[in-house]
């Protein structure tokens, strides 16, 4: 989710809609909540950490992906930011987010 109101607004559209497709497959599950377009520099990064961190039964994963430009020219490009420059500081946040999310799922 992106770190801002926006985003925590949308997060409560999303639980929502989770719970009614519970009703459907109650096995559904949540992995976590990856948090992206992050300026650590303004207050909305701290307080939305803060607000999700205090969430029951939501795991947050600690990776996260701050905002940069190699992800918009990658968007561009219409290529993952990995094949688009793979050196750059969001490919690499987004590999540590990748090993996070498969530490957590069973294979």
């Amino acid at each position: 989710m992106e770190a801002s109101p926006w985003g925590l607004f949308g997060l409560a559209n999303l639980f929502d809609f989770v719970a009614r497709v519970k009703e459907i497959a109650p096995d559904l599950q949540t992995l976590g909540i990856a948090v992206t377009k992050v300026n650590e520099r303004k207050n909305y990064f701290k307080q939305t950490f803060e607000t999700l961190s205090e969430l029951d039964n939501v795991y947050l994963f600690k990776s996260y992906i701050r905002v940069d430009a190699n992800i918009e020219w990658a968007q561009d490009n219409s290529k993952p930011v990995e094949a688009y420059k793979a050196s750059s500081r969001s490919a690499a946040e987004y590999r540590k987010l990748t090993e996070e999310v498969l530490s957590r799922v069973d294979r």
